[in-house]
């Protein structure tokens, strides 16, 4: 198989061979954001489609994107958690899980890429205990229908900025020892 970039994992097609890219003037179809051959799945990509009304003209594609993968749903879909990082994520992913399986979290994760002591709580979206919205399809218009209650964890953006600058200096001194 001929590889175009060493990195990618999708093959290199000659322009003869490249699939037709639907032409459009939404901004989740600008080349920048989703190049021919390289852009999301089919399925993000529909799921993205149906929710940029909602998000407005001037919102790229790639904003809708993250704002739907960091959206986490439990199997019930009680709940749904916007994970905004350094801002109590593992606190209330850790009492989430309790509130939704009635017991709390007590799974130990060794994760030496890391520090973060809760990792285990992020990995459960990622494993199937959790979902993300992007993962199930939901685009904007489901998650606005679901019967959920919606959370979200707002910090002041200076404690957060701190928080921040002093984990990736953690990181760094972990990272050299």
């Amino acid at each position: 198989m001929n590889w175009k970039r060493p990195w990618s994992r999708r093959p290199a097609h000659s322009d003869a061979q490249r699939p037709e890219r639907p032409t459009s003037t939404s901004r989740s179809d600008h080349p920048a954001l989703f190049p021919a051959g390289y852009g999301p799945m089919p399925a993000e990509h529909m799921t993205i489609q149906r929710s940029q009304p909602l998000f407005g003209p001037d919102i790229p594609g790639a904003a809708i994107r993250s704002f739907l993968q960091l959206t986490i749903l439990p199997p019930s879909q009680r709940w749904m958690f916007f994970s905004a990082g350094k801002a109590a994520s593992s606190s209330t992913l850790n009492l989430l899980f309790e509130m939704e399986f009635g017991r709390p979290l007590s799974v130990h994760f060794d994760a030496p890429h890391d520090i973060n002591p809760s990792a285990v709580v992020h990995q459960l979206a990622n494993h199937g205990v959790f979902s993300r919205a992007l993962k199930l399809g939901l685009g904007m218009p489901d998650l606005l229908a679901l019967p959920a209650e919606r959370l979200l964890v707002v910090r002041n953006p200076y404690a957060r900025a701190v928080s921040a600058f002093r984990y990736l200096c953690r990181s760094d001194e972990l990272r050299a020892s």
